[in-house]
């Protein structure tokens, strides 16, 4: 990255913080404007920004902002509130999210597993790791919806908490499936060798995770009782956790994001003194990282979509946003008493999102993956289709679902 695109990004986050309550006025969401601004900068309109998503920066950039994501959304669960609407939220991280993996592979065999006009298809390993990396979803695509409060308690807290957990829950799935894919790739036979790297990945996260949060929400409740910290640099050291996790983890060569959702959960659920206002720098460093990902996925990842825009691949990224979670959503919530109109709500309010992108940033830097530019185009179609749809249907559905429901209570109550 140079310096020019450093400014670019700079300037574009205070332009965002200026006219973020005038964009929440309008159809459009912050990830739709960034990323249009992305692709006009970028090579495809005037050119004038050049960065790379092979580039250690941008990479870095895009796994940190996840890794701040997965921290805050594993901290704020509110375990006592969850207990009391687990109901539908496991139903959608349980068989839910098992189903949708399952049909992504499926469907991905007679579309991508053979010869497509952009080159060799996938192996069934490669797509096995495509259908895990597109099965997180992504709230943030759809606020409209978890913050309209007509629609009922119980179904924004379903989508709030899935998101939330979802990339998390997915990461050693993926870890694992990367590790046989290189398997698969390298011709090496050892199937041994495949299942230790993938749990040494898992292992080697949710342990230094667990550790990681354990030790700092002992040390952050120790503090705050003996008055030795100001409200701000209090904040700073919990966002410093989710760093340590992350690269610590990355060290002993495991999975990065599995610490830092693992340290998450870990020191949520163990602080006791700590003001849980603390894990809020955390959440607006995202916010901000989160302008600048998009930004570069418009102008590093988006044209990379044009160099495999085949049928297959467009069809594919329209089946994962609809089929692919809709029916796996419908069917994981049968006998839970919900109309039709609400399975088909839940299913289709499942954008993808940064998970997605880092995920398949991560593939492109395995070099022993077969199919790697595949998945990696795959996934920005993906999302890129995610952004603009779920971004466009939010409050349009989200008011229309929402009155809709509140006409079925209040004639039920009739």
């Amino acid at each position: 990255m140079h310096h020019l695109d450093f400014v670019i990004l700079a300037v574009l986050a205070f332009g965002f913080g200026l006219l973020s309550r005038a964009i929440q006025r309008t159809p459009l969401t912050l990830p739709i404007l960034a990323v249009a601004v992305g692709i006009v900068i970028g090579p495809l309109v005037l050119d004038i920004s050049h960065l790379d998503a092979g580039n250690e920066v941008v990479r870095l950039l895009a796994e940190f902002t996840l890794a701040l994501v997965l921290f805050y959304d594993a901290s704020r669960i509110d375990y006592r509130r969850l207990r009391t609407h687990l109901r539908l939220p496991a139903r959608l991280l349980g068989p839910g999210l098992i189903a949708t993996v399952v049909l992504g592979f499926v469907i991905g065999i007679p579309l991508l597993t053979g010869d497509t006009a952009a080159g060799p298809g996938l192996g069934l390993w490669e797509l096995a790791l495509l259908a895990a990396l597109l099965a997180p979803t992504d709230a943030a695509l759809g606020q409209a919806v978890v913050t309209q409060e007509s629609v009922p308690q119980d179904e924004r807290t379903a989508l709030n908490v899935e998101s939330g957990l979802n990339d998390g829950l997915i990461v050693p799935v993926v870890a694992a499936l990367m590790a046989c894919s290189i398997g698969a790739s390298t011709h090496d036979s050892s199937w041994f060798t495949w299942v230790i790297h993938g749990f040494k990945a898992i292992a080697y996260g949710a342990v230094p995770g667990m550790a990681i949060g354990w030790v700092a929400a002992r040390l952050l409740d120790a503090a705050t009782r003996r008055d030795w910290m100001e409200e701000g640099p209090a904040a700073v050291a919990v966002a410093a956790v989710p760093v340590v996790s992350f690269f610590g983890a990355e060290m002993l060569g495991g999975s990065g994001f599995l610490a830092a959702f693992i340290a998450g959960l870990t020191a949520g659920a163990s602080v006791r003194a700590l003001p849980k206002a603390a894990f809020d720098f955390t959440e607006n460093s995202a916010e901000a990282m989160g302008i600048a990902t998009w930004t570069i996925f418009g102008v590093a990842m988006a044209p990379a979509a044009l160099h495999c825009a085949t049928p297959q691949v467009v069809l594919y990224a329209l089946l994962s946003l609809t089929v692919v979670r809709m029916v796996p959503v419908a069917l994981a919530l049968g006998g839970t008493g919900l109309p039709m109109s609400s399975k088909l709500f839940l299913g289709w309010f499942g954008p993808r999102g940064l998970a997605s992108v880092v995920f398949a940033v991560g593939v492109m830097g395995e070099e022993e993956i077969a199919g790697a530019d595949l998945i990696f185009g795959v996934a920005v179609w993906t999302v890129l289709l995610s952004v603009l749809l779920h971004g466009l249907t939010a409050g349009w559905l989200a008011r229309r679902y929402g009155a809709s429901a509140l006409a079925r209570d209040e004639a039920s109550n009739s």
